[in-house]
């Protein structure tokens, strides 16, 4: 909803959308890290800030308008997917299965997705996946993040495409 709105430029209903899903993360978080952060009100404000001014830039929207599926159409060399089950900037429910339909059609490229459950955006075996969180979870990869890397990396190389 909110990337629709910010497609829109309607910046009351992205602020609106932006406070629901963040609030509710808030919400999800386990009290220790709530207490970290501070008061739910400020974080959320900052937050809401943060990401609206995120969504009006120029970068952003030249994101929101890309056809991600016209560069893939073009790769032909083997693909590994890799998506954090709780990354809340890319959410691997949507992406994740049009990354592995646009890999299977006739002719594509040997691929695997894998989306690690436990993982955020940073692949750090997270509690809730928020921005927040990042700071307060140790600097380690969730502990399948590097054995599914190496595994593909070794089943593949040397193939060529």
């Amino acid at each position: 909803a909110m990337y629709a709105a910010a497609r829109d430029g309607d910046w009351a209903a992205a602020q609106s959308a932006i406070r629901l899903v963040l609030g509710i993360t808030w919400d999800s978080m386990p009290a220790e890290t709530q207490a970290q952060i501070g008061d739910r009100t400020t974080w959320l404000d900052g937050q809401v800030r943060g990401s609206l001014a995120t969504l009006k830039s120029v970068e952003f929207h030249s994101i929101l308008d890309s056809d991600p599926g016209a560069d893939w159409a073009q790769v032909m060399v083997p693909v590994l997917g890799l998506y954090g089950g709780k990354d809340v900037q890319v959410i691997a429910t949507q992406n994740a299965p049009a990354l592995g339909e646009e890999l299977s059609r006739p002719g594509g490229p040997d691929h695997q997705v894998v989306t690690l459950p436990d993982a955020n955006h940073l692949f750090q075996a997270a509690a809730t996946g928020a921005v927040a969180e990042y700071a307060t979870l140790p600097a380690t990869f969730t502990p399948d993040f590097l054995p599914t890397l190496v595994d593909w990396v070794r089943a593949h190389a040397g193939a060529t495409p």
